[in-house]
């Protein structure tokens, strides 16, 4: 396997003003952004959901996007532009970090106050700015960005429902770093697969963890800059026919240790709800009464 140098990549998104494609799975759309990614040969080391937890009409939604690797950072909704402000402060350090290097951004959202954002960032750092903007995107935004698509151009109307589907789920591992490698054959005996991507992981002393079947390989690293390093090996490497993509994500066992995540404070509104209904069987679901705060 040789080495493949990619640009990293992270995505803003402001899903309560862009928000799914009517009749689109929310996990499909975030496929065909990922595969936006994948064909310019960048790679993910970021993908942010920036709302309202508490009061996002659409709670089921973000737990499978929380399920497919998303950050979903609450903002509340009673604070004017809290989610503007947030996407911009996150947006301004993932530039800022990368220093010289070049790196991509997709943004989506369609309010005009990015526009400004945007030129200052292309005018002062290597970075390629994409937009997935809504009806309303004001023409200053569309005109500050190296390319602009509609959000309906991810649209996939023909989406299977919720209950034919298995969100991925990024396996349990102690080591704070994972690479998700997808894109490989899925006609190849798993213990071959764990055979070479086992070989690759030690290259940084990583691990081989995982081969979900038709959804993703996954290797554990302790160090984030091993984990980046061979991301970007695999990135767009040729395997036996096949090309690869990646992404990196953090170990569900050690991110945010002293902060629940949308999917834990689920399990246990959800263990509460089944405790309830024991002791009364006619009792109301209960809310959470807390949210994921980065």
């Amino acid at each position: 396997m040789s080495t493949s140098q990619a640009i990293k990549c992270a995505v803003f998104w402001d899903i309560e003003n862009v928000p799914v494609p009517k009749g689109t799975i929310p996990t499909d759309f975030v496929k065909k952004i990922r595969r936006l990614i994948s064909d310019n040969s960048w790679l993910e080391t970021n993908f942010f959901i920036v709302c309202d937890v508490l009061n996002f009409d659409r709670a089921g939604a973000l737990r499978h996007l929380h399920l497919d690797g998303l950050t979903i950072i609450h903002v509340p909704l009673n604070v004017k532009n809290a989610a503007d402000d947030k996407i911009k402060e996150l947006l301004t350090r993932f530039v800022d970090d990368a220093g010289d290097s070049n790196v991509s951004v997709i943004l989506l959202t369609g309010d005009a106050d990015f526009a400004s954002t945007s030129r200052t960032l292309k005018r002062r750092n290597n970075v390629t700015i994409y937009l997935i903007h809504n009806d309303n995107a004001a023409k200053c935004l569309i005109e500050s960005v190296d390319k602009a698509f509609h959000v309906n151009n991810f649209a996939i109307i023909n989406s299977k429902p919720y209950t034919n589907r298995k969100p991925y789920k990024a396996p349990l591992c102690y080591d704070p770093w994972l690479v998700r490698v997808t894109g490989h054959p899925q006609n190849v005996r798993s213990a071959l697969i764990a055979f070479d991507f086992k070989k690759v992981a030690q290259e940084r002393n990583g691990k081989f963890v995982e081969n979900q079947r038709g959804v993703a390989i996954w290797l554990s690293f302790n160090s984030k800059s091993d984990a980046i390093a061979i991301a970007n090996k695999l990135n767009g490497l040729s395997y036996r026919g096949h090309t690869l993509s990646t992404s990196i994500e953090e170990s569900r066992l050690t991110i945010n240790r002293d902060r629940p995540t949308l999917n834990q404070i689920a399990l246990e509104v959800d263990k509460e709800n089944t405790r309830s209904r024991q002791r009364n069987p006619s009792s109301e679901s209960i809310v959470a009464p807390c949210c994921c705060l980065l």
